[in-house]
């Protein structure tokens, strides 16, 4: 696989951004006996988890005329799930995954998307950050009117390009009773049902391009719009409250979140006459995440859904986004010996009392 200079800076930033995250919370969060928290959860600092795992992220898109409830025309990649490994070692998360060669005849059909994506993960006690580069080039759109006796209502856009960098974050106010990392990371387990209160949080840009317009003559009469527009690019800042469940049976468990908020939006598009514009508007931002699975010492696993859904209005247009990330995997709990005891700050030239801390 070649790597262009810039792609690989950017992949050593995101390893010495986690790994400084990592080391703030061991430091500012050690953990201290809790006997409250030890009824609801358990921890294993001194076991180091590998899990095989199966994963989508993607990235879609949606126009329709604004105000109007009509029918949305909705712009999707065309590429492979991906599988490979996990593993949970030195305190730190490390996942590796190759995509699956997609069929040739869905190729045929849908076109191929070419996609980038670099993401880290962090999860703590009652927070987590999740920090992402993505890009998607390549889309295709379905259940369009047929033109020609042999028209198979498809729209294949293999010009048109999103890339998405940002941050979502979450914080979770009820640490003692709950734990988020139980669903998601599982380097918790939680014993009984139980929830609380969050925050959802999201500072992005996303930013559209293509050879053309957008909306082709084709198109628009899909969406019952005379304009059109061509480069699209936004940001966003939201900070949205919400409330996260953990159902608890035995070993099972269920975990439901959901947060809804307002969203700030800085708005660029390219017009018809191609000419920029600016406006700036204030809409929603919707984080909603679903776990299902079984967690005990040793074995764990489940199925986990998250959705970052943000809508923007402008000129006769309203573009709505959903970033999807769902993943599969089933693992294994191993005490740590030897050198696997260590932390990841243990291997960094950290002061004597800086190690003592931690």
């Amino acid at each position: 696989m070649n790597t262009s200079c810039k792609e690989t800076r950017t992949v050593r930033g995101y390893v010495l951004l986690l790994a400084a995250c990592q080391f703030f919370i061991s430091v500012t969060h050690a953990q201290r006996h809790d006997t409250v928290r030890g009824r609801y959860v358990k921890r294993y600092p001194d076991h180091l988890f590998v899990y095989p795992l199966i994963k989508q992220r993607s990235s879609n898109f949606s126009v329709q005329r604004r105000n109007l409830d009509q029918r949305a025309l909705t712009f999707r990649p065309n590429h492979a799930v991906s599988m490979g490994v996990g593993l949970y070692v030195f305190d730190v998360g490390v996942e590796l995954a190759f995509d699956v060669p997609i069929d040739e005849g869905t190729s045929t059909m849908f076109g191929t998307s070419r996609v980038r994506d670099l993401s880290g993960l962090i999860v703590g006690n009652n927070w987590g950050l999740d920090f992402f580069t993505q890009r998607y080039e390549g889309f295709y759109v379905t259940g369009l009117a047929r033109i020609f006796p042999n028209d198979n209502g498809v729209a294949i856009r293999s010009d048109i390009a999103l890339r998405s960098t940002g941050v979502n974050g979450f914080y979770i106010f009820n640490k003692k009773k709950f734990s988020l990392r139980s669903a998601y990371n599982f380097a918790e387990r939680q014993f009984k049902s139980g929830g609380s209160w969050a925050l959802s949080g999201t500072l992005n840009t996303s930013t559209f391009t293509s050879d053309t317009v957008v909306l082709t003559s084709r198109l628009r009469r899909q969406v019952g719009v005379e304009k059109t527009y061509g480069d699209l690019s936004f940001t966003t800042f939201s900070i949205a409250p919400g409330y996260t469940y953990n159902f608890i049976y035995k070993h099972w468990f269920l975990n439901l979140s959901l947060a809804v908020g307002p969203a700030h939006h800085w708005i660029y598009y390219v017009d018809e006459a191609n000419q920029p514009r600016y406006d700036i508007i204030i809409n929603s931002f919707i984080d909603n995440r679903i776990a299902i699975g079984y967690n005990s010492d040793r074995w764990f696993g489940g199925i986990s859904f998250v959705s970052l859904v943000r809508q923007v209005k402008f000129s006769e247009f309203q573009v709505t986004t959903n970033a999807t990330n769902t993943k599969i995997l089933i693992g294994y709990r191993i005490p740590e010996k030897g050198i696997f005891k260590k932390r990841a700050w243990d291997f960094l030239p950290l002061p004597q009392a800086l190690r003592k801390k931690s």
